[in-house]
């Protein structure tokens, strides 16, 4: 059994190294999950358009179809056009959603490093503290609008310049000019949408990190709080505490 004076010791031991443990969790902040999610989402971002526009050529070839557009028909061409934006602008909203999907997993991943860390940290301190697993919780996915929805096809109609006839436009290079400008002129305005998107996914994910960083840190704190509470007690009872350690760490495997 442990002397009077011994155990004293080892509960000042104790209360330093929970003074250091309580000053290490309440000090840290959630910049590493931040820096993680703001390199993937400016990456997974940029394929967002990518994709997309690697795409564009079959969706203009469903849209401008030979069923649609019929001899000398220019009013069918409007039709075409926003059947195009509907197709290539769901796609876009259908990707961001993916692309949440996988910043959310990103983002859990992301703190199951930074907790790692944090328990190696505080393992150079107290090398016996457990913490219990912690799961983020579910996000709700930012809703994204369809991309084009409320853009002017003024200056998108200047493309039909390259229809002469139904014919000519199939048969000839003036489908593939048409093509060809229009997703010129799409893709500064699919700029502008990831953009307007990218900030809404930007300031969804900052309220969801911080809102599950601050749930980890308190539930840590509870664990080490609980843990030294328990050591202290020992003390006190007159139990040998690396005995009762020794045991505990036997239970948890």
């Amino acid at each position: 059994m442990e002397g009077k004076e011994e155990k004293e010791n080892k509960k000042q031991e104790l209360l330093k190294q929970k003074e250091k443990v309580h000053s290490l969790l309440t000090s840290s902040s959630s910049d590493f999950v931040v820096n993680k999610f703001s390199q993937e989402q400016k990456e997974l971002l940029f394929y967002v358009k990518q994709r997309v526009f690697y795409r564009f050529p079959d969706f203009f070839k469903e849209a401008f179809n030979p069923a649609v557009i019929q001899k000398n028909n220019k009013g069918a061409l409007n039709i075409a056009l926003d059947d195009l934006l509907d197709s290539i602008g769901y796609d876009f909203s259908q990707e961001l959603r993916a692309t949440s999907l996988r910043l959310e997993n990103i983002v859990k991943e992301a703190f199951a490093q930074q907790i790692h860390q944090l328990s190696e940290q505080i393992a150079k301190i107290q090398k016996d503290i457990q913490f219990s697993n912690f799961e983020c919780n579910r996000m709700t996915t930012p809703t994204f609008p369809n991309a084009f929805e409320k853009v002017s096809k003024v200056s998108l109609e200047k493309s039909f310049k390259h229809f002469k006839n139904a014919k000519s436009f199939f048969e000839k290079n003036e489908k593939q000019l048409m093509q060809e400008e229009l997703e010129e002129l799409l893709r500064p305005l699919a700029d502008e949408y990831i953009d307007q998107q990218g900030a809404l996914i930007q300031q969804s994910f900052t309220i969801f990190i911080e809102q599950q960083f601050s749930r980890m840190i308190e539930e840590m704190l509870q664990d080490t709080i609980e843990q030294f509470n328990g050591w202290f007690e020992i003390l006190d009872e007159h139990i040998d505490v690396n005995e009762w350690v020794e045991i505990r760490n036997q239970l948890a495997k």
